[in-house]
């Protein structure tokens, strides 16, 4: 039970710690059920030690667990084809689990979600339909970005017209609409998996 609930703090691995010990733990963690070590686990497999099928498995459990992230990284290997041929590219099931991330909140789902349709990328296309999720994901990357400067209110939101968020559904915006519309906000805090993957590679000489 404490290995299944273990938090995601306690799961913050270092890539200047790695060791067996310490995949031996998150492992134990994944076998507990604990989604969020599937996911770090996986992606670690997958993407820094070279083992895709290992890696896959977990991100594959973590996203049947109904994970968010895990199937948007599932999403992204079915796009690129990754750990096989350019032929192994499935860009109905990238989509199909776009869907289903975004459908549990993740914002780069549901950000490429919208570019999908608007593509044609592996969905009948549909530019209408894209461009609302787009806007929608905007709506929801400005909401988060909001609250994570809550405390220090030290980011020029106010200059941001409400128009540029809610003008924009359905219709042309009035002004830029945040990332996907040239309107920059402050770097998120990046994953564990992320950050990790980032300094495996930065310290084997791979800028990421």
């Amino acid at each position: 039970m404490v290995f299944a609930k273990a938090s995601p703090a306690s799961l913050a691995v270092k890539a200047a710690a790695w060791s067996e010990p310490v995949q031996r733990f998150l492992k134990r963690c994944a076998d507990a059920g604990n989604l969020e070590a599937c996911y770090i686990l996986g992606m670690i497999r997958f993407y820094c030690l070279g083992s895709r099928s290992g890696g896959a498995a977990l991100l594959a459990k973590a996203a049947v667990g109904g994970h968010p992230a895990a199937l948007y990284s599932l999403a992204v290997i079915q796009f690129n084809g990754s750990g096989g041929a350019k032929t192994d590219r499935d860009l109905r099931a990238g989509a199909a689990l776009c869907a289903r991330s975004a459908a549990l909140g993740h914002v780069d789902a549901l950000r490429e979600l919208g570019h999908c349709l608007q593509d044609g990328y592996g969905v009948r296309r549909d530019p209408a339909e894209g461009r609302r999720l787009l806007v929608a994901a905007n709506a929801r990357e400005l909401s988060l970005a909001l609250a994570a400067a809550a405390a220090s209110a030290t980011y020029p939101f106010a200059s941001l017209p409400i128009s540029a968020v809610a003008g924009g559904a359905g219709g042309v915006s009035s002004s830029p609409l945040l990332s996907d519309f040239g309107w920059s906000l402050p770097e998120a805090e990046p994953h564990t998996a992320n950050q990790f993957m980032s300094d495996w590679w930065a310290s084997r000489g791979v800028q990421a």
